[in-house]
């Protein structure tokens, strides 16, 4: 049994049903003894089935008040789904970083009083974080990387100002904007998380948790 906790949201994380209910119980409990109140519409319970067995909604309760069991949750900007695969996450990523490239539109890709350079600068530093956040633990198939290669593509050509009559190839929309494909970014970020993780104290949290070999392997 573990729990992850950060400002005034609280993810717990248990093996099995019962033991999910026997520290949801506990929490409550601690919650009334400071006067808090838990609020039963905001929490959700997820359960990921292990491998080849069939999904059952888990039971869980607070005060007899059963808890909406649901198939995947946001939490801390970023959506997990109880299948632990990251198309959700992925999904609303792209619409994130679609609405923040969309905002910006007018002021700075129409805008003729900035310099190219500048509007690079402004998608690497806004966009490209926006559609990457959370991305360091993703575990990508290839037609995932092409939908967020695509989604890079589609907004270099429209601050580069490039039309598909134009026949401009991918690389050298990349070699016009200075920039790399997503995939290589992607690649970066997980190798700086990675090395991070290496340097974190063996007491921390996360750190036995992604190190430990799945059961049945050493």
């Amino acid at each position: 049994i573990t729990e992850l906790l950060l400002a005034d949201d609280r993810a717990l994380l248990a093996h099995t049903e019962k033991a999910l209910q026997h520290i949801i119980n506990r929490f409550s409990d601690a919650a009334k003894n400071f006067g808090l109140n838990i609020s039963l519409k905001k929490t959700e319970v997820s359960y990921q089935p292990p491998p080849r067995v069939a999904y059952s909604p888990p039971h869980v309760s607070i005060d007899r008040t059963n808890l909406n069991a649901v198939e995947h949750f946001a939490y801390l900007g970023s959506v997990i789904s109880n299948d632990a695969t990251v198309s959700k996450d992925l999904d609303n990523r792209l619409s994130k970083a679609s609405s923040s490239f969309g905002r910006l539109s007018k002021r700075v890709w129409q805008s003729h009083s900035l310099r190219l350079s500048t509007k690079i600068q402004v998608y690497r530093v806004v966009v490209v974080p926006t559609l990457l956040y959370g991305a360091e633990t993703w575990v990508l198939y290839r037609k995932q990387i092409r939908l967020l290669e695509r989604f890079h593509q589609r907004c270099l050509r429209s601050i580069l100002g490039i039309k598909w009559q134009d026949h401009v190839s991918n690389e050298e929309v990349l070699k016009r904007a200075s920039l790399p494909s997503i995939e290589s970014i992607l690649l970066q970020v997980q190798l700086r998380w990675a090395c991070h993780l290496t340097r974190m104290e063996d007491v921390r949290l996360l750190k036995p948790v992604l190190q430990r070999a799945p059961r049945g392997e050493s």
